[in-house]
């Protein structure tokens, strides 16, 4: 596989075109991952819902491809884990 190098401009779009053989890939982080390894629009706009300390209790988020939440634990009012982005 061959890396295309695009030359820094002022432009804030740049157009490619690419041969119909080519694989593109797009690399996300972990966190923009669900516990089955797909991609979450983590850019989408999130709902949240908190305990009576303050404390996040779940992160939801949809997008065009359904929604998803991630739900936070807590031992002694400290986060202790969470669950991953899991699509509902």
């Amino acid at each position: 596989m061959s890396a295309v190098n695009l030359p820094r401009t002022s432009a804030s779009q740049v157009t490619v075109v690419l041969p119909r053989s080519t694989t593109v890939r797009e690399y996300v982080s972990a966190d923009e991952l669900d516990t089955l390894g797909n991609p979450v629009p983590v850019n989408a706009p999130h709902q949240f819902t908190y305990d009576s300390n303050g404390n996040l209790l779940t992160d939801t988020v949809q997008g065009v491809g359904g929604v998803w939440v991630r739900t936070y634990v807590y031992t002694n009012g400290h986060m202790t884990g969470d669950s991953g982005w899991v699509k509902q």
